[in-house]
């Protein structure tokens, strides 16, 4: 969470693995999805592929409405089974919504499946909170949203700035 403490201090959310990995982000899209009835904003979508040492690893999809930072963000992360060669069956998926605080986010793991993105099978088994902790995914996704933060402007315009 090195990242999280530059860009927002001293972090209060679940620490990163002992071992994170180094990843690079490459934002690969964005979408637009259903207007809000308050403000008429559309809610954006963004996705992006992670890459390691090895190549692809991961792929994360995050969707907020702009203007609207007090509803946060929800983020979707599918983990391993990306890249050549890779077995698609080893893919799981970690869910956290994102709160905004007096000066910085949360994330919170939640059951994957209460997002949309639980129905795409190419994005690998849906864990449930307690899943995603006891496996180690739930710490992998935090390493991935620590360098997102960092990497990926259009996530990180959002938390600084509500767009």
């Amino acid at each position: 969470m090195e990242v999280f403490r530059k860009l927002f201090g001293k972090s209060t959310s679940a620490k990163a693995p002992n071992a994170a990995r180094h990843l690079h982000i490459v934002p690969e899209g964005s979408s637009e999805r259903e207007r809000c009835d308050h403000c008429g904003n559309a809610t954006k979508v963004i996705w992006s592929l992670v890459n390691d040492h090895d190549g692809a690893y991961a792929v994360y999809y995050a969707c907020w409405t702009p203007g609207h930072l007090d509803r946060g963000a929800k983020l979707y992360v599918s983990i391993g089974g990306w890249g050549e060669g890779a077995d698609g069956n080893d893919k799981v998926a970690v869910a956290l919504d994102s709160q905004m605080g007096d000066d910085r986010p949360s994330f919170t793991v939640i059951d994957a499946s209460e997002l949309f993105w639980s129905k795409e099978e190419n994005l690998g088994k849906p864990l449930t909170r307690k899943e995603a902790f006891a496996s180690g995914a739930a710490e992998e996704a935090f390493n991935i949203i620590d360098h997102a933060l960092e990497q990926d402007e259009r996530l990180r315009a959002f938390f600084l700035k509500g767009y």
